[in-house]
């Protein structure tokens, strides 16, 4: 017996509409979502059925509350027709404009991890449910749960495990600087969650995305998701950090970026515009084998044509890293170079992206004695202070390495980076 006209299974559970969302799904999908329903009765799927699919994926809770977000009827003869399994699932499916605006086309599904994953036995702190009063996005039916710290490193862990391999990011505790920073106000509403997200892991529905995916490849006893979700998954695996040598090594080659910390980067990065996915950081320079020089530093950077990640740590304890677009041009004082893909992250003690803004253009300096490159007889003639800065001005920057790249300085706000 073949499929119905409307493209449901032409089982006793087939719908009699097309399923509104329907449109959100590639054929690849459809195909993999209708072997999957396959597996239901006359009702359609069951608890059980969504235990199967989603057990390894998500806790008891989390699959209860997304069972229930498309079940019909109630206790154990509660079943998720095939228009709600489409639809319901439609809300893991990227919004239109992911491309221009990752964070905003994403809100959505990152709303619906809240929904899965916030603790029936925690409330929003007040303090932010004023901050969601400020941004005009209160909502009293949804404060009667909240994303606390046990809930919010559930929902890391299991997002984190779909983008590594088995060693993975080293446990939940390696997450604790980005829980830091999510929670620096309180447990969190879902207004609250999805503003936090959307600046600092904009990208975390594409994984939620895939974890879902996933889970209806699980349920269809397919070996492997939609070609779709595993473009996605090949999209956000963790980036492998590649030492000097070229190999990749037991340990990580910097001392400052854990995977942890590379994984919530790679999320709010934007992914090249050829669409190829970067799945490796290959080390250029560091201070722990080459020392501090800006010699060295300007002999690696000058002629490389790739995106950077500059990774600094301080002696106070406060580590940051700055992302650059474009490749690196000596220059003179006053001059800036990159894009608004560039941006700024506080590593430790608590992580947070600032993604550059459309008010400044100074997004990174590399001011050097550019009549002294290749004399070194003119070096220090000119009185030059060579540095590398990102943000704020020339007389001002927000971050920045001077002195040999002995000293530097980071501060928490400038017109360039949020």
């Amino acid at each position: 017996m073949g499929n119905s006209p409307s493209g449901a299974p032409a089982n006793a559970a087939a719908a009699l509409s097309q399923p509104a969302q329907a449109g959100r799904f590639d054929e690849d999908e459809l195909v993999l979502l209708r072997r999957a329903f396959a597996k239901g009765d006359a009702g359609g799927l069951s608890r059980a059925q969504f235990g199967t699919a989603f057990g390894a994926m998500l806790p008891t809770g989390a699959i209860d509350r997304l069972f229930a977000r498309m079940a019909r009827g109630e206790g154990p003869l509660a079943r998720v027709p095939w228009c709600a399994w489409v639809d319901g699932l439609a809300a893991w499916k990227p919004a239109s404009g992911a491309h221009l605006n990752p964070g905003l086309a994403n809100a959505a599904r990152l709303g619906v991890l809240w929904e899965l994953m916030a603790s029936a036995d925690a409330q929003p702190d007040p303090r932010v449910l004023e901050l969601d009063k400020a941004a005009l996005e209160s909502s009293d039916e949804l404060e009667d749960r909240a994303l606390d710290e046990p809930s919010l490193f559930a929902l890391l862990v299991c997002c984190a495990r779909h983008c590594s391999d088995a060693q993975g990011i080293g446990g939940a505790s390696a997450l604790e600087p980005v829980v830091a920073d999510a929670l620096l106000v309180g447990s969190l509403s879902r207004a609250a969650w999805v503003r936090w997200a959307c600046a600092c892991v904009p990208r975390l529905g594409e994984v939620a995305e895939l974890l879902v995916m996933r889970g209806v490849a699980v349920l269809a006893a397919a070996s492997l998701p939609s070609a779709r979700s595993m473009r996605v998954a090949e999209e956000r695996w963790m980036p492998r950090l590649v030492g000097l040598s070229g190999s990749e090594e037991a340990e990580s080659p910097s001392l400052v970026l854990t995977p942890a910390l590379t994984w919530a980067i790679s999320l709010a990065v934007p992914q090249p515009s050829n669409g190829s996915p970067i799945d490796e950081w290959r080390l250029l320079y560091t201070s722990a084998e080459q020392g501090l020089s800006m010699n060295r530093w300007r002999a690696v950077l000058v002629g490389y044509g790739g995106p950077s990640l500059v990774v600094v740590s301080m002696s106070n304890g406060v580590s940051w890293a700055a992302y650059v677009d474009t490749p690196w041009t000596p220059s003179e004082a006053g001059r800036f170079f990159g894009s608004e893909d560039c941006a700024l992250f506080a590593l430790a003690p608590r992580f947070h992206a600032f993604p550059a803004t459309k008010y400044s253009g100074n997004y990174c300096s590399f001011v050097q004695n550019v009549k002294a490159i290749g004399n070194p007889a003119a070096r220090g003639q000119a009185g030059v202070e060579e540095l590398v800065g990102f943000g704020g001005a020339a007389s001002r920057y927000r971050a920045s390495l001077t002195e040999d790249l002995t000293r530097a300085i980071f501060r928490h706000s400038c017109s360039t980076y949020a």
